[in-house]
């Protein structure tokens, strides 16, 4: 099920490939699954409650000059959240129905334990938007939820009160414990420069146990991208939503593409209003992925997913699994040493 690729493959790229895409707008985090709340406010990037800080946990190798200028900066300035993920980010159950999201919640768990050796019982999930995939996987996994967005985040809180939910820039956070794995579904597609993709990794091997793995699912790679146009939207507690989204590709060099959305929306009584919402993503070549999880530390490799509902097969996804440790040499044996005296050298005398 899942190619993995050796250190070399990794490493090997050609000159002509280094150059980074030109870094764009960024948006937050994911395109379909979203935001997270909880029951309590929780301050950005701050320690889960009741969590140990994870001591001892190897760095992974520091990207080299050339590596470091290939992948670009790390757009750390962007525009605000899309509407959906802000003024617009309670509507989101109508667009993206959660109960949808069962296959494709267990297809990615599935990964995650079999590249864990059998043995995850906790997941962090990094941008985790509505709540869609939690909704699925916290009965297999003791989930801690991060997002940048305060209102996403109490989208999932309602959908999934029992999760851990901290908000927080899936680049830069640092919670203080480590799990067995890390799920980062479409919110990724937000990392609009290989430095971005870089920090995401390296957030991930932060909180990989050893013998953890981390699973990023895009969207698209270059390989994959077309453009497409989707409708759809549902009906909920007197509130209707229906919408086009339309899928285009930007200009060649610089490695983004958008996702417009036109929404039309009824509360109650009200008319229709239309509301109009722009996403931008990062579009890199699945070779870049590999190289970025990689130069993180991580043994990579790639899976090829299967059509989930609607979806045609072809969307890959990428996992990484963080090394164990050398094992420590066995002591010797006592019983032996007393069944094998060792000779001493008397000097010659007898």
């Amino acid at each position: 099920m899942v190619r993995w690729l050796n250190k070399k493959a990794r490493a090997a790229r050609p000159a002509q490939e280094q150059e980074a895409p030109v870094s764009g707008e960024t948006g937050p985090e994911p395109a379909e699954d979203r935001g997270t709340a909880s029951s309590e406010a929780v301050e950005e990037g701050r320690a889960v409650p009741g969590s140990e800080q994870a001591d001892g946990v190897p760095a992974g190798p520091v990207p080299s000059p050339e590596v470091k200028a290939s992948m670009g900066a790390p757009s750390r300035e962007g525009p605000d959240l899309p509407r959906l993920y802000s003024d617009l980010a309670s509507w989101w159950p109508l667009l993206s129905d959660p109960a949808g999201y069962a296959e494709e919640a267990s297809f990615y768990a599935g990964l995650l334990r079999e590249a864990c050796g059998g043995d995850c019982t906790t997941v962090l999930e990094l941008g985790s938007g509505g709540g869609n995939n939690a909704l699925h996987m916290k009965s297999l996994f003791r989930m801690t939820l991060v997002d940048a967005s305060q209102e996403m985040l109490d989208v999932c809180g309602k959908l999934n009160p029992e999760c851990t939910h901290v908000r927080g820039d899936m680049r830069t956070i640092r919670l203080g414990t480590s799990f067995d794995g890390i799920f980062v579904h479409d919110a990724v597609s937000y990392m609009t420069s290989l430095g971005d993709l870089a920090e995401v990794a390296a957030t991930a091997w932060e909180h990989c146990r050893p013998g953890g793995a981390v699973l990023l699912c895009p969207d698209y790679t270059a390989e994959s991208f077309s453009g497409r146009i989707e409708a759809g939207g549902g009906d909920r507690e007197g509130r209707s939503l229906r919408y086009l989204e339309w899928v285009r590709a930007g200009r060649p060099e610089t490695g983004l593409y958008s996702v417009d959305f036109a929404l039309m929306l009824i509360e109650g009584d009200s008319p229709v209003t239309v509301e109009h919402d722009t996403h931008v993503f990062g579009l890199f070549p699945a070779g870049d992925w590999i190289r970025v999880l990689g130069e993180a530390g991580f043994e990579a490799g790639i899976v090829s997913c299967p059509g989930f509902g609607d979806e045609p097969a072809g969307r890959v996804a990428f996992l990484g699994r963080k090394p164990l440790p050398p094992a420590a040499p066995l002591p010797p044996d006592p019983l032996r040493l007393l069944a094998e005296p060792p000779s001493i050298d008397w000097g010659g005398q007898g």
